[in-house]
C-alpha cells in the first residue's frame, strides 16, 4: 500500500476535516504545518539546543558600557555577532530537519479535499479552527448584490452573464470571487446563516 493509499484509508475515503467524501483531486494535508509561522511552536516545543543558546545570547547583548577598553569591546562584539550568525544557521537547519520529519509521519498526514487543504494552507489546527469559526459572520457581512449573484450562479449550474463585470469596478469581481471561495468552504463544513461551525473537525469526532 502506497503512502497516499494509507492516508486515504485513515478515514475511509473521507476528508479528515469535513467528513465529506474525497474527490479524485484530494490532497494530503499536514496536521501540524511544515511551513509558515505556525510550524514554529511545534518546533520550539522540542527545545532544541540551538534555540536555547540563541535565547541566552539575545538576553546577553554586548554593551559598550561594560567595557572600559574600546578594542576589547569591539573584539567581544565581533565574537557575539559571529555566534549569532552560527546559531542562526543552526536554527534554520534544525527547523528544516524537523519539518522534513514531520512531513513523513503518517500521524501528521491527513486526507483533505483540495479546497479545504488550500484554505488551511500553513495554519496550525487551532488557528484553522478559529478561521472556520469566523466564516458565518464573514459571509453575513458581504453586500446583498454579491449574495444575489452567487445565488444566480448556483441556480444556473455555475453560469452567469460573462459580461456582468465589464462595466463594474475591478474590485467587484475580486469581491465576488472571494465570497464564492469562502462560501464553498462554509458549505463543506455545513455552515449556514442559521448553523454555525460546530467547533469540531470530522477526525476529532471520529476519534
Amino acid at each position: 500500500m502506497t503512502l497516499r493509499e494509507r492516508v486515504y484509508a485513515k478515514y475511509n475515503g473521507k476528508c479528515a476535516y469535513t467528513g465529506k467524501p474525497l474527490d479524485s483531486d484530494w490532497q494530503i494535508d499536514h496536521l501540524n504545518p511544515v511551513c509558515g509561522t505556525d510550524c514554529y511552536p511545534e518546533w520550539r516545543a522540542t527545545q532544541p539546543t540551538c534555540l536555547l543558546e540563541w535565547e541566552n545570547l539575545m538576553n546577553n547583548p554586548i554593551r559598550r558600557a561594560d567595557y572600559s577598553d574600546r578594542h576589547e569591546y569591539y573584539k567581544a562584539l565581533d565574537l557575539w555577532n559571529e555566534k549569532q550568525r552560527e546559531l542562526s544557521k543552526a536554527i534554520s537547519k534544525s527547523q528544516k530537519n524537523f519539518t522534513r520529519k514531520q512531513a513523513t509521519y503518517i500521524e501528521n498526514l491527513m486526507p483533505a479535499l483540495r479546497h479545504i487543504n488550500h484554505y488551511k494552507f500553513c495554519l496550525s489546527l487551532e488557528n484553522f479552527r478559529k478561521r472556520i469559526a469566523t466564516l458565518q459572520s464573514r459571509i453575513d457581512k458581504y453586500p446583498k448584490w454579491v449574495k444575489e449573484l452567487r445565488n444566480e450562479l448556483v441556480a444556473n449550474n455555475g453560469m452567469i452573464d460573462e459580461d456582468y463585470f465589464d462595466d463594474a469596478p475591478i474590485t467587484h469581481e475580486k469581491t465576488f470571487c472571494r465570497y464564492c471561495y469562502i462560501c464553498t468552504a462554509a458549505e463543506l463544513f455545513g455552515i449556514t446563516p442559521e448553523t454555525p461551525f460546530s467547533g469540531k473537525f470530522y477526525f476529532e469526532v471520529e476519534l
